[in-house]
C-alpha cells in the first residue's frame, strides 16, 4: 500500500515484484515512508525483499512520546481525523485472491490516512518540543532493524513462497 495524501497504490505483492519499487521509495530521504507500528512492516521487508528504509516516521511511535494511552490506527484516526476505520479485514485472509472489497478498502484507507495523521501528530510534538526525542525514537527502531537477522528458514514464508510459484496463489 503506497499513498501520498491524495492518491493510494495498493500493489499486489504475489504479482509483483516489489523490491526495484522498494529500493526506489526508500532512497528517497526528503521523503521518508511513514507507518503505523513499523517494527512488523520493516522485519517483513527485511526478511521478504532484503531492503530496509534509510529514514522512517512511525505514527505509533510519535503517539507513544506524546503520552497517548491509545495508540492504535483505528483511535488515532478517528480521534485525529474523525474518520471510521474498520479493522475486520485486517484478520482476514489476504493471500486469497481476488482480495475483497472490504480488504481493498482497508488496505487504501489505512495508508491514506498516515500523511495526516503524522502531520498532525507532528504539530503536536512541536508544541511540547518532542520532535527530537521522536526522530531519536525512529532512528533507534530503524538500528534495531538494521541489526536484526532474519531467520533463516521461516515457516509461514516457506509456505507463502510455494504458494506463490504455484497456479494456486
Amino acid at each position: 500500500q503506497l499513498s501520498d495524501g491524495e492518491s493510494v497504490w495498493l500493489v499486489d505483492p504475489l504479482e509483483v515484484d516489489a523490491r526495484p519499487l522498494l529500493k526506489l521509495i526508500f532512497s528517497a530521504p526528503w521523503l521518508p515512508p511513514i507507518f503505523h507500528d513499523a517494527s512488523g512492516d520493516l522485519m517483513v521487508l527485511k526478511r521478504v525483499y532484503g531492503v530496509l528504509p534509510e529514514f522512517v516516521l512511525d505514527t505509533m511511535i510519535a503517539s507513544q512520546v506524546l503520552g497517548l494511552t491509545t495508540p492504535n490506527l483505528r483511535y488515532l484516526t478517528e480521534f485525529l481525523l474523525g474518520w471510521k476505520m474498520n479493522k475486520q479485514p485486517q484478520q482476514s485472509n489476504w493471500l486469497r485472491r481476488p482480495l475483497t472489497e472490504a480488504q481493498l478498502d482497508y488496505a487504501a484507507l489505512d495508508v491514506f490516512a498516515l500523511p495526516y495523521i503524522e502531520r498532525d501528530l507532528r504539530g503536536h510534538l512541536a508544541d511540547f518540543s518532542l520532535e527530537g526525542a521522536f526522530q531519536e525514537a525512529c532512528a533507534a527502531l530503524l538500528r534495531r532493524m538494521n541489526e536484526y537477522e532474519p531467520p533463516r528458514n521461516h515457516p509461514f514464508e516457506e509456505r507463502f513462497f510455494r504458494r506463490t510459484r504455484n497456479d494456486e496463489a
